[in-house]
């Protein structure tokens, strides 16, 4: 697999990383681990329909590609800047060992 080109990556995005909360805090919490820009491509979706809330659950998988970063791991999250969507982070891949890319394979869950 060819890393990334820097020009193909036109979302700006935010990994955000959990926080333990302190009395009197929210019970979760989050803070910014780091901002940049992504390459974000749908793979695959699935739309369930669930008799006991009686709702539709729907299901996207995406890849996210971008500039290798230490330190990314699946217990964070990432916020679509300028939608404000939240992935969760399921796979963190380097690719081929090289530290220049880093895919990262994500979850959007959605409620219609």
């Amino acid at each position: 697999m060819r890393p990334c080109p820097p020009g193909r990556r036109n979302r700006r995005i935010e990994i955000q990383s959990y926080c333990e909360s302190g009395p009197g805090q929210p019970a979760r919490t989050y803070r910014t681990f780091l901002k940049c820009w992504a390459k974000i491509e749908p793979m695959n979706g699935t739309e369930r329909w669930y008799a006991s809330p009686g709702q539709t659950i729907a299901t996207e998988y995406l890849k996210l590609s971008i500039a290798y970063r230490r330190g990314v791991t699946t217990m964070m999250r990432v916020l679509k800047v300028e939608t404000g969507e939240l992935f969760e982070i399921t796979s963190v891949i380097d690719l081929e060992d090289r530290h220049i890319d880093l895919i990262l394979l994500c979850i959007k869950w959605g409620r219609q």
